[in-house]
C-alpha cells in the first residue's frame, strides 16, 4: 500500500474535493497527447497513482506499464527516445539505477 491517500478516519472514505499533482500532471499530459502523437507515457505499475489513467484510457497503444520494475521503464523510456518519440517516464522514485 505505498501509494495509498489521505482519508476521512472517522468513516473511512476517500476525500472527494480538490485536485492533485498527480491529477494536474495527467491532464496536462493528455492536452500535450493530443497535439503530438510521438508522446507516450511510461511508468512502473503506477498508471493511477500518477496520473496517467485518462492518458492510458484515451492513448491505450501509448501508454506503457513494465510492472514493478522502475529501472526497465526508465531504460524502456530511453529506447523510445532514441526512436524518435517523445517519452514521459513517471515514476514515484528510483531507488539506484547502475549501468556498467
Amino acid at each position: 500500500y505505498h501509494g495509498v491517500s489521505g482519508y476521512e478516519p472517522v468513516t473511512g472514505l476517500l476525500p472527494s474535493s480538490g485536485s492533485s499533482f498527480s491529477k494536474a500532471f495527467g491532464h496536462a499530459l493528455v492536452r500535450q497527447a493530443e497535439k503530438d502523437d510521438r508522446i507516450e507515457a511510461v511508468s512502473a505499475a503506477m498508471i493511477d497513482g500518477t496520473g496517467l489513467r485518462t492518458f492510458a484510457k484515451d492513448y491505450p497503444t501509448r501508454c506503457h506499464d513494465t510492472g514493478i520494475a522502475e529501472c526497465h521503464a526508465v531504460i524502456f523510456a530511453c529506447g523510445l527516445a532514441v526512436s524518435g518519440r517523445k517519452p514521459v517516464c513517471a515514476l514515484y522514485s528510483l531507488m539506484a539505477l547502475h549501468i556498467t
